[in-house]
């Protein structure tokens, strides 16, 4: 067997591992408040922005890191 296909089938193995572990261990959602918040700021990223309106009483969903500022929410690691 060729060298480049051993990789490419060790990284396409692995890739299968690690997402067995997301899935089956830590089922697919974050457990921790710096997760929390970095799924958070990935998706506004994805919605094409830095910041994100506030709703109108922001302390109801507050999230460790997230910042409040001027009526805008991000959070405290890109």
């Amino acid at each position: 067997m060729r060298p480049a296909i051993a990789v490419g089938i060790l990284c396409v193995a692995s890739f299968v591992l690690a997402a067995a572990v997301a899935w089956g261990v830590f089922e697919a959602i974050p457990h921790l408040e710096d997760e929390h918040i970095n799924l958070y700021q990935a998706k506004v990223f994805a919605r094409g922005r830095i910041t994100q309106p506030a709703p109108p009483q922001p302390e109801a969903f507050a999230i460790p890191f997230q910042i409040h500022r001027d009526g805008r929410l991000f959070s405290k690691y890109p």
